[in-house]
């Protein structure tokens, strides 16, 4: 007789969506690297945290196909994933992988008004501080484009900008607040 031991754990990487991530779109495709001995995945989505109500799962995924999968669409939140192995040798499921948690928002910040200059001032001076009011977001502002004929820059979480040299005649400016989702 004989008995074979093997108490390699086979554990799934999660790539997406990425721990602590913010994500815009709400049917993300779950995608894990490749392992060889497997012969399926188990994915599981909780609302909150590892404690949550499960939200989706799913035990059929071959990894000779796939080792990514979308379940459906999530309202906005807070989410987390993960992911385990059935070992081909053993027949038995492995460890699961850590929680990747990450948050959905698909809702864009609130809008922001320009404060000066007022549209349409007539000034001597090339070079101009533009100043707005501060954006909401549920989930905080990550930065704000400001865009100055046509050039846009990432201006952090400043509420005021202070120009290139403009050319004469007409100038135009916009500024869009972006949370961490991208929106």
């Amino acid at each position: 007789w004989s008995v074979a031991i093997d108490t390699n754990q086979i554990v799934p990487t999660l790539v997406y969506p990425a721990d602590a991530s913010y994500i815009n779109n709400n049917d993300p495709m779950y995608t894990w690297l490749s392992r060889l001995g497997v012969s399926e995945y188990w994915i599981e989505v909780r609302t909150n945290n590892g404690s949550g109500s499960i939200v989706y799962f799913n035990t059929n995924v071959n990894p000779g196909s796939q080792t990514n999968i979308q379940l459906g669409a999530l309202s906005d939140g807070l989410f987390v994933w993960h992911v385990r192995a059935r070992k081909t040798a053993t027949g038995e499921w492995q460890d699961w992988a850590n929680y990747n948690s990450f948050t959905v928002d698909t809702i864009d910040p609130s809008m922001i008004s320009l404060l000066t200059p007022v549209s349409n001032t007539i000034t001597n001076s090339s070079i101009l501080t533009l100043k707005w009011n501060a954006g909401s977001d549920l989930n905080g502002i990550a930065y704000y484009e400001v865009d100055t004929n046509g050039v846009t820059v990432n201006n952090g979480v400043s509420t005021s900008f202070v120009t290139g040299a403009f050319s004469e005649g007409t100038n135009n400016w916009r500024v869009r607040a972006v949370d961490p989702a991208g929106n």
